[in-house]
């Protein structure tokens, strides 16, 4: 009877830990539904995360140092900051970008020296890229170079010379 006993008492006390564990954890995951929903803090740590998708939030400004390809659909929220291009090129091939600011002033700005700030695609592969708010801001020759798809839902894209 004793092991009965003993028994029992474990299992009520593993299904009680079970079930704190469980109230406990699961409002914790839920609340972070995006693996991928990260916040970066520098040039580094965005380019490493560039080629998985999903959804990346900016915390502050941030300057590339090197071309991007974008292979997996993205989500940028720019979250009122500057994603500065400075004379690299971003470019959405074979995967949909999409660009986004969520920030309350709607501040958050793309800007860009390069000839070619953002290049969408290319002659034999297909790419995307979503504009919903923010702006895109050009000082070289061409803003947005567009062989796949291009969707503008608001925000705006300035340049000196060709736009789109």
């Amino acid at each position: 009877m004793k092991k009965k006993s003993f028994l029992h008492k474990f299992s009520v006390v593993c299904c009680y830990l079970l079930i704190t564990t469980t109230i406990v954890v699961l409002p914790f995951f839920a609340h972070n539904t995006f693996a991928n929903n990260i916040d970066f803090f520098s040039s580094e740590e965005l380019q490493e995360y560039f080629n998985s998708g999903g959804n990346i939030k900016l915390l502050n400004n941030i300057t590339l140092n090197t071309n991007i390809k974008v292979i997996a659909d993205l989500t940028i929220d720019l979250n009122g900051h500057t994603l500065d291009l400075s004379d690299k090129t971003l470019s959405p091939y074979e995967a949909s970008l999409t660009i986004d600011d969520y920030s309350e002033t709607q501040s958050g700005i793309i800007t860009s020296t390069a000839p070619f700030a953002i290049i969408v695609g290319d002659s034999t592969h297909s790419g995307g890229l979503i504009i919903n708010s923010g702006t895109i801001d050009c000082k070289g020759s061409y803003c947005v170079t567009n062989y796949g798809d291009l969707t503008i839902n608001g925000g705006s894209i300035n340049g000196d010379d060709f736009v789109v």
